[in-house]
C-alpha cells in the first residue's frame, strides 16, 4: 500500500497540470479501494 502511495506522489511530484493531476489521483483512488472490496470478498468467501 505504501509503495502505491509513494507511486501517487512521485506522479504528483512530476505534473504541473492540476486537471491531469486531479484525474490520476481520481483513478489511484478508485483502484485503491477496488482492491480493498476484493481483499474483503476473498477474506469472506475463503
Amino acid at each position: 500500500m505504501e509503495s502505491a502511495w509513494s507511486a501517487i506522489e512521485q506522479v504528483f511530484a512530476s505534473l504541473r497540470g492540476k486537471r491531469k493531476a486531479a484525474k490520476i489521483l481520481a483513478f489511484a483512488c478508485l483502484l485503491l479501494l477496488w482492491n480493498q472490496e476484493v481483499d474483503l470478498r476473498t477474506e469472506a468467501f475463503p
